[in-house]
Parts: structure tokens; C-alpha cells; sequence
């Protein structure tokens, strides 16, 4: 119950890792080894502790919604590995240094008009030469022709033009890359799940965060049937590929940059 509580404030806090989640944090892990890594907006810890796992020397993961880090403190425990609550916004606080940050789907959740100064006090955590990983969802696929994002949680979603000139404000070095799921079994059942009934009022409820946070305090198991997303295989890091072409066709965006 207690983690039920925890997921319904938002969708995008996994206790274990799998599908895109699992692939931004499988590419992150292949510039951790030795090195200090921040996560920003950890959730429920699983993706810090995976970088934990793979070499890194030390992962502090930071969120600001504090029942999810002390869910992590107990859940995922190692000597490298550290969990603080804290605003996305504050990170300065911190007053040290990384040669890694990643920051998964963080940006559109903070307030409107906080994003250049976010990057920036993300780049002043780096050290000299140090690597920030970002992403967020494309709008173009996830809220085309609208102002407000479909997800009652998101304040704004990025194209991949907006997004990269974010970053570039920053970054003297940018690598945007979209992140494309390439299981075609899954995608065509999702089209064909996406025009069922339960599906379309599933995702119009979730509009709201009411309905939306309501939603996941039915059993998953039926709250997939009555979506008929258990019929949707299990994706895994390897159905999804990082593009560098063919962006704006692509789920998500990440920004790979350097100090």
C-alpha cells in the first residue's frame, strides 16, 4: 500500500528497472566506471543503484518527494551508494562536485521558466571535463499541437529543436540522441490496444491527477486487463536504440553533454 501511495504521485518512479527506463540508465553506466555520479530526480532509487552496481565510486541519488527516498534508503542498500532528499532546483546546496550527473525525465516536471537556470547549476556541479546526461519525453510524439502536456505531472514538454537549444545555451558540447523503441511485436499491438475502449478511458482519466493517482490503487493486474496492456510484451534496454538521426520521430530525447 505504502508503495502504491508512492507510484500514484507519478508513473515515472520504477522500483525495478526495466523497458526505456532501464535503457537510459544501461547507456549512462558506460561512462560511470570510477567515477562520482549524481542522480537527480532518483524516484524509488532503482536507476541509482544500477549505476551503483556497474562501477561507479560513488551514487548519491537526490528527489524531492521524500516518501520515495526513504523507500530507497531501505530498499537498495551499498557502501557507494547514498540517497538525499532534495529539490532539483537546489542542487547548489550540495557544494560538490561530480564527473557524472544524469538527470532521466526530471526537466519537465520543474516549474515554468526554471529550465536554463536548472542546466546551469547542473553544468556548476561538473567537474572540468564532467559529463551530464539529460532526457525528457519529445513532445512531438507525446503532446502534438498543444500548449499543456497530456500528463497532468508535466509543466512542459520539449521538441528536439527546443530542447537541443536549451542544452547548447549551456554546453559548449551537445550529443542529442532520440531514444526509439524498435520491438515491432510491442508496437503493433500497441496501436491496436490504443483503440480500445478501456484503453482511450484509461488515458483520458489520466489527464487528471485525481483520476490519474486514483488509477494506481487498482491491482495492477487488473488495471492492465481493463487497459489490455497485459497483452503488451515486456520490453527490455535492448527494444530500445539511441538514434542520432530521425530524432523527432523518436520517444525520448537525451542530451549527452560535456563541460
Amino acid at each position: 500500500m505504502i508503495l502504491n501511495k508512492i507510484r500514484s504521485k507519478t508513473t515515472e518512479r520504477p522500483s525495478t528497472l526495466d523497458g526505456i527506463a532501464l535503457a537510459r540508465y544501461k547507456f549512462a553506466s558506460s561512462f560511470v566506471q570510477n567515477k562520482e555520479v549524481l542522480d537527480i530526480g532518483t524516484g524509488l532509487g532503482a536507476g541509482a543503484h544500477y549505476l551503483a552496481q556497474k562501477g561507479a565510486k560513488k551514487v548519491l541519488g537526490i528527489d524531492c518527494y521524500k516518501p520515495a527516498i526513504e523507500y530507497a534508503k531501505k530498499t537498495f542498500s551499498l557502501e557507494n551508494l547514498h540517497f538525499m532528499a532534495m529539490d532539483a532546483l537546489e542542487v547548489l546546496s550540495l557544494q560538490r562536485h561530480f564527473d557524472i550527473i544524469v538527470a532521466f525525465e526530471v526537466i519537465e516536471h520543474l516549474p515554468l521558466g526554471s529550465y536554463s537556470s536548472f542546466i546551469s547549476k547542473v553544468k556548476n556541479l561538473l567537474n572540468p571535463n564532467g559529463l551530464c546526461l539529460i532526457s525528457t519525453p519529445n513532445k512531438v510524439i507525446f503532446s502534438p499541437n498543444r500548449i499543456k502536456p497530456y500528463n497532468p505531472y508535466h509543466m512542459r514538454e520539449f521538441t528536439p529543436k527546443e530542447f537541443s537549444n536549451l542544452v547548447k545555451k549551456h554546453f559548449p558540447t551537445v550529443k542529442l540522441l532520440g531514444i526509439k523503441c524498435i520491438n515491432e511485436k510491442f508496437l503493433e499491438k500497441d496501436k491496436i490496444i490504443k483503440r480500445k475502449l478501456g484503453n482511450q478511458l484509461a488515458t483520458f482519466l489520466s489527464t487528471y491527477k485525481i483520476t490519474h493517482e486514483l488509477l494506481h490503487f487498482i491491482p495492477k493486474q487488473l488495471r492492465q486487463f481493463i487497459t489490455s496492456k497485459d497483452q503488451l510484451p515486456i520490453l527490455n534496454a535492448s527494444d530500445f536504440k539511441m538514434l542520432n538521426q530521425n530524432i523527432h520521430n523518436c520517444k525520448g530525447l537525451l542530451a549527452l553533454c560535456q563541460k
